[in-house]
């Protein structure tokens, strides 16, 4: 999603508005479920195999459940509060609260920037993309389109650099 406009904050002038993409869930998600639906037919299996079964089985099932629901968890933390924010003078990476904060990534000291996906990535259209600025790296997770937000951040970097 894509704002423009001069931000209050002093960073500049917003050119692309980025976070993690539900697209990049779908494993996790799927894992989860898969998790739930393993658990509930292995308690129906389990239940006659012998007494031991029915007083551990509660409990291996509620820890497999909760498992599955800290997957979720996880999945909807990364939805709700990994933000990347390109502007005319920076990048700006906010992963959360449970994260120690990013300096800003300006662009002006950009080395370098690279992209990828996983299998199942390039076939959602969602990867991640990898900041160079001198010694520090920052990787972007669960972009979609991860080439067009690195060439993106390559352009701002590369006009910004301009005497």
């Amino acid at each position: 999603m894509a704002r423009r406009g001069h931000h209050p904050d002093g960073a500049g002038v917003e050119r692309e508005w980025r976070g993690y993409h539900p697209r990049a869930a779908v494993p996790r998600v799927v894992l989860a479920a898969a998790l739930s639906v393993g658990v509930m037919v292995g308690r129906w299996h389990l239940q006659d195999l012998s007494d031991y079964a029915e007083r551990a089985g509660a409990w291996v099932f509620f820890v497999l459940s909760a498992c599955s629901w800290l997957i979720m968890l996880g999945v909807a933390y990364r939805l709700v509060t990994y933000t990347y924010r390109l502007t005319d003078a920076a990048l700006l990476v906010d992963f959360g609260f449970r994260n120690p904060p990013e300096p800003p990534l300006h662009l002006k000291d950009v080395t370098g920037v690279t992209h990828g996906a996983s299998w199942f990535g390039r076939l959602a259209d969602v990867g991640w993309v990898r900041v160079t600025a001198g010694a520090r790296q920052v990787l972007l997770k669960g972009v979609r389109q991860p080439k067009v937000f690195a060439d993106m951040i390559e352009a701002a970097s590369s006009g910004s650099r301009r005497p």
